[in-house]
């Protein structure tokens, strides 16, 4: 088992996070054998290398959209940017 600490320092919290860890929840059901805990602006993930370096890509274009846009609906969170 491998763990990695991912820092969301450059997004606000509760866009990431989503309103009472919505969106957080959202992520842990698309990677369900991987360990996601979330303190402050960090997520430390656990669990298999390759599938911490998946939720790495997606979170990193999950950050990306953020930084240019400020805001993601929920809707496009569950759909996943990069998918269009």
């Amino acid at each position: 088992m491998t763990d990695t600490i991912i820092n969301l320092e450059t997004v606000n919290p509760i866009e990431f996070f989503g309103v009472n860890n919505g969106k957080l929840d959202v992520l842990k059901k698309k990677f369900p054998l991987l360990k996601i805990l979330s303190r402050g602006t960090q997520l430390k993930l656990s669990g298999a290398p390759e599938q911490i370096e998946a939720a790495r890509e997606k979170i990193s274009l999950i950050v990306t959209y953020l930084e240019r846009n400020g805001h993601m609906s929920q809707n496009y969170f569950e759909q996943g940017p990069g998918r269009r």
